[in-house]
């Protein structure tokens, strides 16, 4: 019985510390995300995604939103949003949920201020996330927008 605990204990560890990497990098595949949206790069953002991505944009915050898939058709999505909002978004509070060793899902909940309009809040709201790792990468796979829109307090 000593035998069998002694060789399952290093496993366990390592299972440990392979789901802490993950999530650490699906953390940081969140966080770059933010940062691509706020530098305005969109084959930045792209990159993040698998070839067939789907994003369901929130009609009410993008012009042209609504289920997007495939990189052709999110880049314009992104490139008419970068010039009509200049956003500068902030992530916080991000669940992750293991389901695999190469698939996640996970919550985060996203303040989007506007350059546009002095950097004010102009919605809050979250993003449910599907990743899948792809050749050693976290990849989102979907997202999923639901937003609520803060009423401006310009007088």
């Amino acid at each position: 019985m000593e035998a069998m605990l002694a060789d399952a204990r290093p496993n366990q560890a390592d299972d440990g510390i392979a789901e802490l990497g993950d999530r650490i990098l699906i953390q940081d595949l969140v966080n770059r995300y933010a940062h691509c949206i706020r530098n305005q790069d969109v084959e930045g953002v792209l990159a993040l995604f698998t070839e067939d991505a789907t994003v369901d944009f929130d009609h009410s915050a993008v012009d042209n939103g609504g289920c997007k898939r495939g990189k052709a058709e999110l880049r314009p999505v992104y490139a008419a949003g970068f010039r009509s909002m200049a956003p500068w978004p902030i992530m916080v509070n991000h669940i992750v949920d293991l389901d695999g060793p190469d698939r996640a899902r996970g919550t985060v909940c996203i303040d989007l201020r506007q350059g546009a309009l002095g950097y004010r809040v102009t919605w809050v709201g979250t993003y449910g996330d599907i990743y899948v790792k792809q050749d050693g990468s976290w990849k989102f796979q979907s997202r999923v927008t639901e937003v609520r829109h803060v009423a401006s307090t310009a007088g």
